[in-house]
């Protein structure tokens, strides 16, 4: 069993040696992150030795399961080890421990392992022996292949690693003393009061979860070869031997802590929370040209004090790709850039653009992006996505629009002037409001601004015989969410229909207008509240109508005064187009 075992994991790790370089040559396009590391492990010592010798499986012999022989689960082992991570693929460690080996084989025929000869020596052939307890310390270098790395692709943050190992050390060991399981049979061979010392060669493989980005949690799985055969005292008798040297494993679970050079994780800047558009939204051509400023909105708490962020927006069209100078931001702690990013407050930031308009290329119908490249900060800034590429780990979340297409009018003659008098164009006139409670579209005649208006509306309408039709717009204050707000918008204007009165002869049309923000504003400007032009201001900017209203929210804790302009937002309106 051991001779064979040996022969495959010896075989399988030097195939893979090979193939590690391999892998670390191939892959050097996208450098890693290399770290120092510790770990602890603990858990139990196995005997592999001529007079205990456990299988592969130490928990199950001859056919049962040993869910507790006295020595599976009575001796255990403890490791702690300093490495280093040279690259995707491998990497070193030095581990040190100690443990302690005992059990007991029946049926088979062992000697001591000091004999001379069979005619001097009386325990020729016994039976039924036990190593009460052997203990040792180790220290031994190895060499780890992160298999999962090699066959599947690089990625730090992978939660789930194999990770194989084999090394070269030694072992200072005192024998423990060998006597009888049975009264059949009393070698008595003492334990060994000096302690000997021998090499070993550990092979092993380890199951590695990633639970943070510095911390590891792993199974660990060794066998390791010793340089002789006196870890037990015994062996087989020489008609029986198989393999001369013993063995032992150790099956153990640890935690590993990681030194990673960078405190920030690049990981967790998601490019999708980075906000890009132009300023004007729709790009125009102008004299040959389209002139534009690129905003750049970064969210409070998101940019890491350690991080570099290359974007270069790129317009792509049927006629080919026009790229456009890249910017760079950079956290608090990076010096350099084209803008630093606060990581408490983030900010917005502005680039200004020029392309050179063709007409009849596609440009009309092509798209402005940006794919944000972020890297760790390693002392020095790359200037292009080539330069990161080559020489820094980042991270990408794809293409995002910032803008679509370039309005373009071609030329045309000046058009020819009808000098004809024509009639005045019936354009639609208010003729009254009915207001609505918060989140509500039922009408409520007691409510202190409805007091006769439906009436008022009604006698107005009637006034003007010369009406042709009426039409009946629904709105909604700005605070709550966009598809809440459509929906009641829509209630309102119906709500409104069924309070108008009007002929048989009169159609009445109604329009559902979503929250009423030119009305806020409006009423925002005509307002006494402290501070309503920066309010105003920040609200604008904010282009996700969702979010907008989440702010508006936020700001009415700060502003109770806002709150008080909105009931007259929430109404449905009546026109007459006359």
């Amino acid at each position: 069993m051991k001779k064979v075992l040996t022969k495959v994991m010896l075989v399988a790790l030097m195939a893979i040696l090979p193939l590690s370089f391999y892998a670390q040559k191939k892959q050097q396009a996208k450098p890693v992150e290399k770290y120092f590391y510790i770990s602890a492990e603990g858990g139990l010592s196995v005997n592999h030795t001529d007079l205990a010798n456990y299988g592969f499986v130490p928990f199950y012999q001859n056919g049962a399961w040993l869910l507790n022989d006295g020595y599976v689960f009575n001796n255990f082992d403890g490791k702690v080890s300093l490495g280093y991570q040279l690259g995707k693929v491998m990497g070193i460690n030095a581990k040190f421990g100690t443990a302690t080996l005992g059990g007991e084989k029946h049926g088979q025929d062992l000697q001591f392992v000091d004999y001379v000869d069979d005619a001097t020596v009386a325990n020729k052939g016994f039976q039924d022996a036990m190593l009460n307890k052997t203990t040792f310390m180790e220290a031994n270098l190895n060499l780890t292949f992160n298999l999962t790395n090699l066959f599947f692709g690089y990625n730090p943050r992978r939660v789930f690693n194999f990770i194989p190992h084999l090394g070269i050390g030694g072992i200072r060991y005192h024998a423990g003393a060998v006597t009888s399981t049975t009264g059949a049979v009393t070698p008595n061979i003492a334990a060994k009061n000096d302690a000997e010392m021998t090499y070993t060669v550990p092979v092993g493989a380890e199951l590695n979860f990633n639970l943070a980005r510095m911390l590891d949690f792993f199974i660990d799985y060794t066998f390791t070869w010793a340089g002789n055969d006196r870890l037990d005292q015994v062996h087989k008798l020489p008609d029986d031997i198989q393999v001369i040297n013993d063995m032992y494993s150790s099956v153990n679970a640890g935690l590993r802590l990681k030194f990673n050079k960078k405190r920030d994780d690049i990981n967790d800047m998601v490019p999708d929370k980075v906000n890009m558009y132009t300023d004007p939204k729709q790009l125009e051509e102008k004299d040959g040209q389209t002139c534009f400023d690129v905003v750049f909105e970064f969210p409070p708490e998101y940019f890491q004090k350690e991080a570099v962020m290359l974007i270069t927006p790129k317009f792509n069209y049927e006629g080919g790709t026009i790229e456009l100078d890249p910017v760079t931001f950079v956290g608090e702690k990076v010096e350099g850039g084209d803008y630093q990013v606060s990581y408490k407050n983030g900010g917005t930031f502005r680039k200004n653009y020029c392309l050179d308009f063709v007409p009849e290329t596609g440009m009309e119908k092509g798209k402005l992006v940006g794919n944000p490249m972020i890297y760790a900060y390693d002392g020095t800034i790359y200037g292009n996505e080539d330069e990161i590429t080559k020489n820094a780990y980042f991270v990408q979340g794809g293409d995002h629009t910032i803008a679509d297409g370039i309005r373009y009018v071609a030329p045309v003659q000046p058009p020819v002037i009808d000098t004809t008098p024509q009639e005045p164009e019936k354009v639609y006139e208010s003729v009254g409001k009915i207001f609505f409670d918060y989140n509500k579209s039922d009408y409520r005649a007691g409510l202190k601004q409805n007091k006769n208006n439906v009436k008022s509306i009604i006698d107005e309408i009637n006034s003007n015989e010369a009406y042709t039709d009426v039409l009946i717009k629904g709105w909604a204050s700005p605070e709550g969410e966009i598809s809440l707000n459509n929906n009641l918008s829509s209630e309102r204007s119906k709500t409104g229909k069924d309070q108008v009165k009007v002929g048989d002869n009169v159609t009445i049309t109604t329009e559902s207008c979503g929250p009423d923000w030119d009305g806020f504003y409006e009423l925002l400007a005509n307002s006494s509240i402290k501070d309503k032009d920066q309010i105003a201001n920040v609200l604008k900017q904010i282009k996700d109508g969702n979010q907008r209203e989440k702010e508006l929210k936020n700001m009415m804790k700060v502003y109770p005064k806002l709150e008080k302009l909105l009931p007259e937002l929430r109404r449905a309106e009546v026109f007459i187009k006359r």
